[in-house]
């Protein structure tokens, strides 16, 4: 299961699980003003505008 690294411009950073990760496809419903303020990644939700940054965390084996 892929991980990726949120980080917030409230300070926060937490690596979340998600199902599939897709660049294109997240900054696409990020900015989709139609939707709703907030977006579930893993088991959490963020405010959308709080967003920071979002990247894949890279398992080193």
């Amino acid at each position: 299961m892929p991980q990726i690294e949120v980080t917030t411009h409230s300070g926060d950073t937490e690596v979340v699980d998600v199902e599939t990760y897709n660049a294109t496809e997240l900054v696409q419903e990020i900015n989709n003003k139609n939707d709703e303020h907030v977006i579930a990644l893993g088991n959490s939700i963020y405010s959308k505008i709080d967003i920071k940054s979002i990247k894949p965390v890279t398992v080193k084996e």
